[in-house]
């Protein structure tokens, strides 16, 4: 019976330590929980494009572009903004 009651009172004493441990580490800046999740949007750009399609060794398309940016959002797309020119 005398070790039951230790082992309860080590219990209770370790309960409390960790309700303890758990309350005091707990701390939310609104700042940095706002820059973990904030929506990034990932832009790569390329200047002088000059790109060639091509099956089975033969050249069926070239594209030629002053810039070029893909960008990954949601769905992953490449945009041509100042002229896009293709010779088929």
């Amino acid at each position: 019976m005398i070790k039951s009651h230790h082992y309860i009172n080590f219990f209770i004493a370790a309960a409390f330590v960790m309700g303890c441990c758990f309350l005091s580490s707990c701390e939310n800046d609104e700042k940095k929980i706002n820059e973990w999740t904030k929506r990034v949007v990932m832009k790569e750009e390329a200047t002088h494009v000059n790109s060639q399609l091509s099956q089975e060794g033969k050249i069926k398309a070239t594209l030629k572009a002053p810039l070029m940016w893909r960008v990954q959002d949601d769905t992953v797309y490449v945009e041509f903004p100042k002229s896009l020119h293709c010779d088929f």
